[in-house]
């Protein structure tokens, strides 16, 4: 009986392979393991949701006459390469959501004229990965804002990573997080959004939040807890080994832990019993909380006033000078430590409600104190040194190249703009050649300067090269009167003024249009893209959007199937071809739902091994219906290649779903379970 309905399974396999092949005229030519496209036509790189590519192999040219058949005399030539085809792809496609390029000498340099070419990319989806903008050189202009919330200490931060615009509040007093849909709501005092019960005192504010975790250091010990904000439960807990309490001059809660993120990703900075009481770094698994690796200062922890990362390098507030005075670069082969003076910048107006509270001349006098007045909008301020205020935590955001800092005494949510140089060389590297600039310590000169200008109420874009030669001193706020040009959601946005939206066609979807408004940052008065990203509405097809709930798990995959196998059949009813993108959308969720229900772990029911056979059997039938046979005519060769791939490969894969049900109950199912 068992090998009776294994060889019917197979066999079901088999004839609907054959049918595939049938009707699209013969047999396949190649299988497509990731994204491919003839000379001539263009390739797509796309990733889910939020996730961004990160090319792993590219392959231009020709190495095999089975792929991409033409003409023989265009196929001669086998050893056709093009080395830079990984450059080129990494540079045009690396860490954006959806990509795609005509395969042509536009791009591409023509390694072997005569040839007809083909190009083969391999990529993985990704979380967001960060540039670095380069080596910290001052502290730029700040933008002080008043809260509502009492005076306590606390600290405000951003997830870098997931929903970067949700603002993040804690205070040590109590075992809660805050999460507010934006930083007005956080300024304006509306409610938060959401609030979780930790069930643990915090370490003072030595929190992160990454990745759509919270990160913390327990209370009254060394454990760091991950917490994760989507099940609001405690993932996992580890402790620091060593770790030594030392008493600190901070004014950050008394953390005698720090976490921190940059562009690499979580970090613990701390004290051990192996560096006295000198500052210690680790380098966290965030999935983990395992230590990869861990690097010893010489900077003592009892007169560090703040840290942070930037880079893998870390920088220290001094508790004597208010400035950053020490960094040590991680990424140096054993590290690379030194005392430096990066202050702040001068000629900076001053904010009528800087709590400082007296204006002080050339000669560093008191003058006659200043009247304080609110101001709703916040005002550029200069702070010579970060003592000038009570900071209960600095962070820094990667994302917006920021320092985040909350003063206690008066409850104002501050940010901190930056100025970044060259890349701080590593062991054996040359010093790249570099022009002076001004701080307010005379003592010292740093690299060539650029100012970030970036906010945290508008969308970070990753800078350009930095520029050879600069001015000495970092030009004035300007605001700025367009939105710079993008790529989004596989649209290339161009330059759009303040105030205008710009309305672009969909892709991959026919006769709809997308839009995306220029906004006003509402603290500097530039022109920034409308934070809640484009208007995608109409691009969103029914295939899309189941698929985007089996990726985003609110369905299972046998679900899945059996809604697309309905939908097919609503979009054919009348007996109407079904357009291109609904065939290529529907072949490849096939595929993804298929696949994931013979990868699971858990088994399978009964009701779901029939929705996932009967889902895709039927969806397979429904595309290749004569009714469509134009549809795949018109197609281009290399989507019709893909889609019959698709096609092909998800008929296996349920029909081994259906095997191993039987092979696995001996005969017929066995309760509820297939």
């Amino acid at each position: 009986m068992k090998g009776k309905k294994l060889f019917i399974s197979l066999a079901l396999i088999t004839l609907l392979s054959c049918t595939v092949q049938a009707r699209l005229g013969g047999k396949l030519r190649f299988p497509i393991p990731s994204e491919m496209a003839c000379e001539g036509y263009p390739i797509v790189l796309r990733c889910p949701g939020t996730d961004v590519i990160q090319v792993v192999a590219a392959e231009y040219g020709r190495q095999t006459a089975d792929t991409c058949a033409t003409t023989p005399e265009k196929m001669r030539n086998t050893a056709c390469y093009l080395p830079e085809a990984f450059d080129i792809m990494s540079s045009k496609c690396n860490n954006q959501t959806q990509c795609k390029l005509d395969v042509s000498d536009e791009h591409f340099p023509d390694p072997c004229p005569g040839t007809f070419k083909y190009l083969h990319v391999t990529f993985s989806c990704v979380k967001y990965m960060f540039g670095c903008p380069g080596t910290l050189t001052g502290i730029a202009s700040n933008v002080t804002m008043d809260t509502t919330m009492r005076a306590q200490k606390g600290a405000w931060t951003k997830d870098p990573i997931y929903n970067p615009h949700h603002v993040f509040y804690a205070s040590p007093s109590q075992p809660r997080l805050q999460k507010f849909e934006n930083m007005e709501h956080f300024v304006n005092g509306n409610r938060a959004i959401s609030e979780y019960d930790i069930h643990y005192q915090m370490s003072g504010t030595s929190f992160v939040v990454y990745d759509g975790n919270l990160f913390f250091v327990k209370a009254s010990s060394a454990n760091i807890v991950k917490y994760n904000l989507h099940t609001r439960i405690r993932h996992r807990e580890t402790a620091l080994p060593g770790h030594t309490d030392r008493s600190t001059s901070h004014r950050n809660g008394a953390n005698s832990i720090e976490l921190a993120v940059d562009e690499s990703g979580l970090w613990a900075i701390y004290t051990n019993t192996h560096n006295a009481d000198r500052i210690v770094v680790s380098k966290m698994n965030k999935d983990t909380l395992e230590i990869e690796k861990t690097w010893r200062t010489t900077y003592p922890k009892r007169t560090a006033l703040h840290t942070f990362m930037i880079c893998g390098v870390l920088y220290v507030v001094g508790s004597r000078t208010g400035e950053v005075e020490y960094m040590y670069n991680t990424n140096a082969v054993s590290g690379n430590g030194r005392f430096v003076a990066i202050g702040f910048d001068r000629n900076r107006p001053i904010s009528p409600s800087d709590p400082v509270g007296f204006l002080r001349t050339g000669r560093d006098l008191p003058t006659t104190p200043r009247r304080t007045f609110p101001h709703p909008a916040g005002l550029l301020a200069k702070s010579r040194s970060f003592l000038n205020y009570n900071f209960t935590s600095l962070k820094y955001n990667p994302r917006d190249r920021l320092i985040y800092a909350w003063e206690a005494t008066t409850s104002k949510a501050v940010y901190y703009k930056l100025h970044f140089g060259l890349p701080d060389p590593v062991e054996g590297d040359k010093p790249t050649t570099t022009t002076s600039t001004t701080t307010t310590t005379t003592t010292t000169t740093v690299r060539t300067t650029s100012t970030s200008e970036q906010s945290p109420f508008g969308p970070s874009v990753a800078p350009s090269k930095l520029p050879h030669n600069s001015a000495t001193l970092a030009p004035p706020v300007v605001p700025v009167a367009s939105c710079p040009s993008v790529s989004r959601d596989g649209i290339t946005w161009p330059v759009t003024s303040l105030g205008q939206t710009r309305t672009m066609t969909c892709p991959d979807v026919l006769n709809e249009q997308a839009t995306w408004t220029c906004t006003t940052e509402e603290f500097t008065m530039s022109a920034v893209w409308d934070v809640n990203g484009p208007d995608m509405n109409r691009c969103v097809t029914w295939t899309s959007s189941i698929e985007a709930q089996l990726l985003a798990g609110t369905i299972d995959p046998s679900s899945a199937a059996e809604n697309l196998s309905r939908g097919l059949k609503m979009s054919s009813r009348n007996g109407e071809a079904l357009r291109t993108d609904e065939v290529t959308n529907s072949a490849r969720l096939m595929k993804t739902a298929a696949t994931r229900a013979g990868s699971g772990t858990t088994p399978l029911t009964r009701t779901q091994v029939r929705q996932i056979t009967e889902g895709v059997t039927n969806a397979a039938d429904t595309l290749l219906d004569s009714s469509n046979s134009i549809t795949w005519k018109e197609m281009e060769s290399s989507k019709r290649y893909k889609a019959a791939d698709n096609v092909i490969k998800s008929v296996e894969s349920a029909g081994f779903v259906l095997a191993d049900s039987m092979t696995n109950n001996y005969g017929g199912f066995q309760g509820d379970t297939a």
